[in-house]
């Protein structure tokens, strides 16, 4: 007991404002550390995007005419997955970011039927670098916080070996 009331002699008062004022520098941090994770998710899908060599962006949806892209993402939200924009994402669990990346697969824009792969993605933030984990561990790889697009191609490869891996799951057995 005598050692508390030492330590509350020799410091100040704690008053409502400090903790408002801690409370602001923990928002400006995970709001820096969310636009963070988002830049790695953006530059991650556009660089996916353009590694595909895709003879055009998106293919439309001749029910709707809505122009939807060959690569996307989506999200878990209520048990149902949905398509999702970066910009929209929150942290999860562990304040890292999880999505899917997404790839329609057709013959051309306007053959159906069109399949759909995707590949779970989590990234966070360790230290000095960002941690890029495919399939819940399966692959996991981390890139500098000033990252430049080299960074990314090893992570795309990747994740475009899973998609063929898995497509090759679709082909019947003889």
């Amino acid at each position: 007991m005598r050692i508390a009331c030492n330590l509350i002699k020799e410091s100040n008062v704690i008053t409502f404002q400090d903790f408002r004022d801690k409370q602001g520098e923990v928002i400006g941090a995970q709001g820096d550390l969310r636009r963070g994770l988002i830049n790695v998710a953006i530059r991650l899908r556009a660089i996916l995007e353009h590694s595909l060599s895709l003879p055009q962006r998106q293919w439309k949806n001749p029910t709707t005419g809505e122009m939807i892209d060959y690569v996307y993402t989506l999200t878990e939200k209520n048990g149902k997955t949905e398509a999702t924009y970066l910009h929209d994402m929150n942290f999860d669990e562990g304040m890292g970011i999880s999505f899917f990346l997404a790839v329609t697969i057709d013959k051309s824009p306007t053959s159906f039927p069109k399949t759909t792969m995707a590949v779970p993605i989590r990234i966070d933030r360790n230290g000095d670098v960002f941690v890029i984990n495919l399939r819940k561990g399966e692959y996991e790889t981390s890139i500098p916080l000033e990252f430049n697009d080299t960074d990314f191609s090893e992570v795309c490869e990747v994740i475009k070996q899973f998609i063929l891996k898995d497509l090759d799951g679709y082909i019947p057995a003889k």
